[in-house]
């Protein structure tokens, strides 16, 4: 419910004309027409909390336009990857870990469960088009690639670029599941802002691996990274004892590290992932 406060405090006078506020695709869930078109109408059944938060949070938005004035944007967002998430959870993450560092894949993934996989990239100029539009004839906008990938075309556009990947998948689809693919209907995405998506599988799985190769520590150890911390290849280390980036100096000092780059203010980091709890920016050392 936060995402629709700062339109909320804008207040009588706005100082913006447009807010947008990223809602989820599982918003869809439990309706049965796919794609998912953003005119479809919520089933009125228990699901998820998360699901139900971000529709209540649409019909607030539409309160606090009506009554303040911005113009209020729900994004109805697929499932976004690409590099820098060090998560499991999803099937892509878990099979571009997997193949980078010549580890099993987390199960169970299901070769066949095809979902709206929308490419980071394509995913940050589809919201920057909707923010930056001059006019756009809808309230809320599904952000996605408009089309299903299934594990099984991910697991094989990675065998190509890490010859040797094994990328176990379990057979079918998950009988837990809808049973079906899924994906949205982009149709007013493009009409209104011109947006076409530039990453298919292929691509996107090209431009992936090398931001999710192991992290190096001293000592040997490639552990699990916090969340957006950098990987392997780096020169010079912080207190937190991750590499920094080429061209980035480490320096240690009191109870944080940080890490100048040339030109920009420095980074600051904690050892684990205690920086995102102490409310310092949670970027690389």
């Amino acid at each position: 419910m936060h995402g629709a406060h700062p339109a909320a405090a804008t207040g009588p006078r706005p100082v913006c004309g447009r807010v947008c506020i990223a809602s989820s695709v599982g918003v869809y869930q439990g309706v049965p027409e796919v794609p998912y078109r953003e005119d479809a109408r919520p089933r009125q059944l228990p699901i998820d909390p998360v699901p139900a938060v971000k529709n209540d949070a649409e019909l607030l938005a539409a309160i606090v336009a009506q009554a303040v004035g911005p113009q209020v944007i729900n994004l109805r967002i697929a499932t976004i990857w690409g590099p820098g998430s060090a998560s499991r959870g999803p099937a892509v993450p878990n099979l571009v870990h997997a193949a980078v560092r010549g580890e099993p894949v987390r199960q169970p993934v299901y070769a066949d469960d095809g979902v709206d996989l929308c490419y980071v990239a394509d995913c940050a100029r589809a919201i920057a088009l909707l923010q930056c539009a001059g006019t756009l004839h809808h309230s809320t906008y599904n952000v996605g690639s408009g089309r299903p990938a299934s594990p099984a075309q991910v697991r094989d556009a990675l065998r190509d670029i890490v010859p040797g990947a094994a990328l176990d998948l379990a057979p079918g689809r998950d009988p837990g599941g809808p049973g079906r693919d899924t994906w949205l209907d982009t149709a007013r995405l493009r009409e209104d802002t011109g947006y076409q998506p530039a990453y298919d599988s292929t691509a996107a799985c090209a431009s992936t691996p090398a931001g999710c190769a192991a992290p190096t520590r001293p000592g040997g150890s490639t552990a699990e990274p916090a969340r957006g911390w950098p990987r392997a290849g780096g020169t010079g280390a912080g207190m937190c004892g991750w590499s920094c980036p080429p061209g980035w100096t480490g320096t240690g000092g009191g109870s944080a590290a940080a890490a100048t780059r040339p030109g920009r203010p420095p980074w600051r980091c904690w050892p684990g992932c205690g920086h995102r709890d102490r409310g310092i920016r949670a970027r690389e050392c």
